[in-house]
């Protein structure tokens, strides 16, 4: 029992450090990063290239991600890493979010800006573990470098990306610089709410004795059986309150908890507030920054 509730101790005092403010207002209207949905079949798994090297022409374009695969099920670690790129010239890198974390990212594109070569990397902050590879963009062939071009648009370039033309004849593709940004600033109102956290005793209660312990061994916080008990810092009048009650609870039950948490929302109420957004891609600076 000591050690039950040591183990839930240590887990709930990271949720405490990981909470950060949740009583400060936030806006209603959150900006979709991803607004196409699932992630594209065709993305490049890291852990396959790592340490190695990939080839593309100027004005490729290509996307990545880290899937760890296990027997049976796989875990996205994309966005346990914060991804660089050496060199922006060479390479650019655009990332995409995820649609309900805005700031994790859910996959990465690389773009051949021009001839050379830069590492990817990816840094894992608490650990300092780090996965790479490298990108070596090929320049033109005989053909193409004595060829006198002629030039058409194969993709517009917008003040998110940059765009590529492409000879007509030899077919050398090329970088179209991105476009500036056209800012707007107004005043609009927003509806808030002022928001708390609840959270859940996830623990397996299952009666069938082989079915618990099943559960309990495998660690699977997704049974369907489960005590559901909320303890929320509104009701509470903290965060660590609530984690505390909910340890309390925990260890009366002898229940094998995992932190498990939503946000909760109230007091509705009108704002009028400034906002800067770019006319085009309709993304903040903040936001656009991401790109």
């Amino acid at each position: 029992m000591k050690n039950a509730k040591k183990i839930v101790t240590l887990v709930l005092t990271a949720a405490i450090a990981l909470s950060g403010a949740l009583t400060s207002p936030i806006t209603a209207d959150a900006v979709v990063f991803n607004p196409d949905g699932p992630k594209s079949p065709n993305l490049q798994n890291i852990y396959d290239i790592e340490n190695t090297t990939v080839t593309m022409k100027v004005g490729d374009t290509k996307g990545f991600e880290l899937m760890q695969h296990y027997d049976g099920y796989s875990i996205d670690k994309t966005d346990a890493f914060d991804w660089t790129t050496s060199d922006e010239t060479i390479v650019s890198m655009t990332k995409t979010y995820r649609p309900t974390s805005p700031n994790k990212v859910f996959f990465f594109t690389l773009r051949a800006e021009k001839t050379g070569t830069a590492t990817i990397t990816g840094t894992n902050a608490p650990t300092g573990n780090t996965v790479s590879f490298t990108v070596t963009v090929k320049g033109a062939s005989a053909k193409q470098k004595s060829c006198k071009h002629s030039w058409k648009t194969t993709k517009k370039a917008t003040c998110l990306r940059s765009g590529v033309k492409t000879c007509k004849k030899c077919k050398l593709t090329k970088t179209i610089a991105k476009k500036q940004h056209k800012w707007d600033t107004y005043d609009t109102t927003v509806t808030k709410y002022d928001e708390y956290e609840i959270f859940m005793c996830n623990a397996c209660v299952c009666e069938d004795p082989e079915l618990h312990e099943y559960h309990v061994r495998v660690n699977d916080f997704g049974c369907e059986n489960w005590c559901g008990m909320e303890f929320s810092s509104r009701d509470y009048g903290s965060v660590e309150a609530a984690l505390e009650a909910l340890s309390n609870h925990a260890e009366e039950y002898n229940h094998l908890i995992s932190v498990c948490s939503r946000p909760g929302y109230e007091n509705p109420h009108k704002e009028t507030i400034t906002v800067t957004e770019c006319k085009n891609c309709l993304l903040t600076p903040e936001e656009a920054a991401k790109y």
